[in-house]
């Protein structure tokens, strides 16, 4: 079925990756992205899908408040370990490779830079 790996971007949104699963193999879906529980919502919705990542509860709360209960990791398994993480690579067929080339994929500034940037546009605007 549909993976959905949800982590809580907080303020109602979402990091997102959708896999499909077929003969124990993850086939990536959408790219790595930074999605609204509204609009993700509406794309899964209906549809077979398991939950899992450290945003799990609060995308599930989302869907059940819209009379949709997903299946959902339990406890420990909702959050990203590394070894899961080399795990799922091998399981899609990665070679190994050192911890070096692991590195994060950041899809937006962090707030106080953001916020920095934000106020130093409003200097040079004259504000």
């Amino acid at each position: 079925g549909l993976v959905c790996a949800v982590m809580d971007a907080r303020r109602g949104m979402l990091y997102n990756a959708n896999f499909m699963i077929r003969n124990g193999k993850a086939q990536r879906i959408t790219e790595d992205r930074q999605i609204s529980c509204e609009e993700l919502f509406n794309e899964i919705n209906g549809k077979d899908i398991f939950i899992t990542g450290d945003g799990t509860e609060l995308f599930k709360k989302f869907c059940e408040e819209r009379n949709f209960t997903p299946q959902a990791a339990e406890g420990d398994f909702r959050f990203v370990r590394g070894i899961g993480i080399y795990n799922a690579a091998k399981n899609c067929g990665f070679k190994e490779t050192s911890h070096e080339k692991l590195v994060p994929e950041y899809l937006r500034l962090p707030q106080a830079e953001r916020e920095r940037l934000e106020k130093e546009r409003g200097i040079k605007n004259g504000n």
